[in-house]
This record gives C-alpha cells, sequence and structure tokens, in this order.
C-alpha cells in the first residue's frame, strides 16, 4: 500500500503490473481506468467541538488546525482538494503539518486540535482510540483508478481487468452525492 505517486512510478519501473492510483498525470504509455469514487470524511478528535456533529459543514473548518498529506504523493489531487477547501472556507486552510495517513491520524489522537482527511474506505477499516470520522457538508468525492502499461499482455492482467469490468457493470449503489476534485 502506497500513495499514488509511488504507485505509478512501480508500475513505470515494472515492479509491479497494476497500480491503484488518484487522479494523477501519467504517461502516455500507461492506461488508466476509473473503477469507482469515494467521499473524503474528516477525521476529528472525539472531544474536538465538530466531532460532536452528525456531518461537519467545511465553511466550518476556517481556522481549525490541519494535517494535510504531503504534496508529492499526488500533486494534482491534494493541489485540487487544497483550492476546494480554500475555496469553502473563504482562506487557505491552516495547515500545521503535511503527514501520511497513518501519522496524522496518530496526531490527531494525540494532541487534540488538529483534523485530518480521510477516504472513507481508508477511514471504514481505521481503528484509531481517540479519533471519529465525520461525513463534510458539501461531501468532496475522489476517483480512484486502476493504471496499468499499454503493452503488457500478461494473462493474469487480463482477467484482472476483466474480473474488474464485471464488478464495475454489476455495481448497483447509488451514485455518491458531492462534489469530485
Amino acid at each position: 500500500m502506497a500513495y499514488s505517486g509511488l504507485n505509478l512510478e512501480n508500475l513505470i519501473k515494472g515492479e509491479i503490473d497494476v497500480a491503484f492510483i488518484g487522479p494523477i498525470a501519467t504517461p502516455p504509455e500507461v492506461t488508466v481506468k476509473e473503477i469507482g469514487r469515494r467521499a473524503l470524511v474528516l477525521a476529528l478528535p472525539k472531544q474536538h467541538p465538530l466531532a460532536q456533529l452528525e456531518q461537519v459543514p467545511v465553511s466550518s473548518l476556517r481556522g481549525v488546525p490541519m494535517i494535510l498529506w504531503p504534496p508529492t504523493w499526488n500533486p494534482k489531487g491534494i493541489g485540487s482538494f487544497r483550492e476546494w477547501l480554500t475555496r469553502h472556507i473563504g482562506e487557505e486552510p491552516n495547515v500545521v503539518a503535511e503527514e501520511p495517513t497513518d501519522q496524522a491520524f496518530e496526531a490527531v489522537a494525540t494532541y487534540g486540535s488538529a483534523v485530518t482527511i480521510a477516504s472513507s474506505w481508508r477511514a471504514a477499516a481505521a481503528t484509531v482510540n481517540g479519533v471519529v470520522f465525520r461525513p463534510m457538508v458539501p461531501q468532496p468525492l475522489i476517483e480512484h483508478h486502476m493504471a496499468y502499461m499499454r503493452d503488457n499482455p500478461l494473462p493474469v492482467l487480463q482477467h484482472l481487468l476483466q474480473v474488474t469490468n464485471e464488478v464495475i457493470s454489476s455495481n448497483h449503489t447509488p451514485a455518491l452525492e458531492g462534489e469530485l476534485l
């Protein structure tokens, strides 16, 4: 498990056959297939005033200390999220640190004043003492992609693509409401 930039780098080097990435610039020899969209959610200390809300209005994040992902992970995606935040809170977000997700969760739990962001699938898998996850309003959405080398003939890759197409076409979950980053 790695961030989009490293996954793409490993794909191009031939170290992996498939990379799971967010929206990121890719060279022409890489094929990208959208496999789904997920909401971003807010991770807050349990005692944070905003943690008492069922949904957190993004405008209420004005001035709140935030820990965001390092921009080098996915410059396009993280830049889009920062622009989205700025537009909804009316000023630049108060970013106090840039950390990987697990370290950000620990900092949120330990220090109690900062918040961070996680994709909804990551939040569903995380159990962090002292941290709660809340949806934001409006809800930011990110795309998830599968990337592979255009000329990769491996049968296992072709099978994965077939299974992925079947899963996507049979997925009858309702479309997410929100704003695509």
